[in-house]
C-alpha cells in the first residue's frame, strides 16, 4: 500500500474507506509501513493479519 511516508491524516481517512468496505482479510505487507499496519490492526483486529515474506493465504 505504501504508506510509509503517509501522514496520520492519510491513514485515518484509509481506515475510514475500509470501514465501508464488506472485507474479511487485509494483509498490509511491508510497504505498507508499520505505523499504517499497526493502525489498520487496531481498527479491524482479527481481519488484519500483518504479513511478511512467504506468508501463504488460502481462499
Amino acid at each position: 500500500m505504501h504508506l510509509k511516508r503517509a501522514s496520520t491524516a492519510k491513514i485515518k481517512e484509509l481506515i475510514k474507506y475500509f470501514s465501508k468496505i464488506d472485507f474479511n482479510l487485509l494483509v498490509p505487507i511491508h510497504c505498507t509501513g508499520r505505523t499504517a499496519a499497526v493502525k489498520f490492526k487496531e481498527a479491524f483486529g482479527s481481519r488484519v493479519r500483518l504479513g511478511s515474506v512467504g506468508d501463504k493465504f488460502e481462499f
